[in-house]
């Protein structure tokens, strides 16, 4: 039985278990590393005793992953770069929502930002819509001094909200929301929230606040522009 139990974004380790049909833990196998990949070994695997304890065995992948991940930046080698709105573009709805969720809850980014719709993430077509989108929707202007936002339609001011600190509908960490229920009566039925994920760059969610639960129906980026 193989299960895979978790990963990181931007080619850090991927691990899984192996595991007997009675649970016990008795291998574990670390691939997609820098360090290993740099170092000649490629893909790792570890073999777990059978009477092993589990916890010993978390420790030692623990150990290994953590290491692999840090090491370059101890050798004094560049760290990965910042993430890109050309790498959002690329990744599918998973790798966003785990991005989402390593994001931050930064302060209100002030003036003017430039939005990208991600209407089919993980698709080919997802970088055509978002062009094409943008015909329609360019964007935000946010104003930290009034504590509101509002979009750019078809370059034009349109649809206001307030923006404040909340927790997320995703997680329920923080985020900066940004509330529509008492500014607009055409977009009342819409919550945006959204984290800094790299300087300048901003991953949204839009949620459906009319269902029960309310539904994510749409991801979104906001870049800050230069000036």
């Amino acid at each position: 039985m193989a299960m895979r139990l978790g990963r990181t974004i931007g080619g850090a380790a991927v691990w899984d278990w192996k595991a007997t049909s009675g649970g016990t833990p008795r291998r574990a196998r670390i691939w997609g590393s820098p360090f290993f990949r740099r170092s000649g070994i490629g893909n790792l695997e570890l073999g777990i005793p059978p009477g092993s304890r589990p916890q010993a065995a978390w420790s030692v992948l623990l150990a290994l992953v953590v290491g692999s991940t840090t090491g370059p930046e101890a050798r004094g080698q560049a760290p990965a770069a910042p993430i890109s709105l050309d790498q959002l573009l690329r990744m599918g709805p998973g790798d966003l929502e785990i991005l989402y969720r390593q994001g931050t809850a930064a302060g209100i980014p002030p003036g003017r930002v430039r939005g990208t719709a991600l209407l089919a993430p993980g698709t080919r077509r997802n970088r055509l819509l978002a062009r094409g989108t943008r015909l329609v929707w360019q964007g935000k202007i946010f104003e930290p001094d009034q504590a509101t936002a509002v979009n750019r339609f078809f370059g034009m001011r349109m649809v206001r909200a307030q923006v404040y600190q909340g927790p997320s509908w995703l997680d329920g960490a923080p985020a900066l929301v940004l509330d529509y229920s008492q500014t607009s009566r055409i977009y009342a039925g819409n919550r945006d929230e959204i984290r800094q994920v790299a300087p300048g760059l901003f991953l949204g969610l839009m949620y459906d606040r009319t269902t029960a639960p309310p539904s994510l129906t749409m991801y979104f980026a906001l870049q800050q522009e230069p000036g």
